[in-house]
């Protein structure tokens, strides 16, 4: 993994080096709200690396709590919890040394996760193959929508400024504004 700027690019071709494995694959970056971490989801678990020092913090794998190495998406709800999508593992969620995984036995609508985004009333919005989840964040309840959906593998979610929400599918677009769902193909 290299991370360069955009002006060191035309002078050097990488700046910073972070070594994350021999066959090891990049899947997800997020940089966590304080600005002060980045996760690095690969295909054999997360590194959170500090960005001050940029050096490894943590490193998870199954053996400290991750449901599956191989992770798609992370991201951070409003609660604070760090939630990595993997595949065929689920959602798992991360804070303070503490772990919780996600499973369709607890209300998630599959084992494949692509993507979370967080929605202007502070709950989590959760991409995966079988459609999307609304998590509350206060209740910790699960809500699956996919007929709203114009496709069900829903790859990327974004919140835009007026608190609408964006599914990028594999079939095309869909947008919820909090009360009604629009797609486009």
């Amino acid at each position: 993994f290299h991370a360069t700027t955009p002006a060191a690019a035309d002078k050097l071709p990488v700046q910073e080096t972070f070594k994350v494995g021999d066959n090891v694959y990049v899947r997800a970056l997020h940089i966590d709200p304080t600005g002060k971490h980045l996760w690095v989801g690969t295909s054999a678990g997360v590194h959170e690396i500090d960005l001050a020092t940029k050096s490894a913090v943590n490193t998870f794998t199954r053996k400290d709590g991750l449901a599956n190495e191989y992770v798609f998406a992370v991201g951070t709800d409003t609660a604070g919890y760090t939630w990595f999508g993997t595949n065929a593992g689920g959602a798992s969620r991360y804070k303070d040394g503490q772990w919780k995984t996600y499973f369709p036995m607890h209300g998630l609508a599959d084992y494949w996760i692509y993507a979370f985004a967080n929605d202007s009333q502070d709950n989590l919005w959760i991409g995966t193959w079988a459609g999307v989840n609304h998590f509350d964040v206060k209740t910790g309840k699960l809500t699956t929508y996919v007929k709203e959906l114009i496709n069900e593998w829903v790859y990327g979610i974004d919140v835009d400024a007026s608190g609408r929400v964006w599914f990028g599918t594999e079939g095309g677009v869909t947008m919820y504004d909090g009360q009604r769902w629009t797609s486009w193909t």
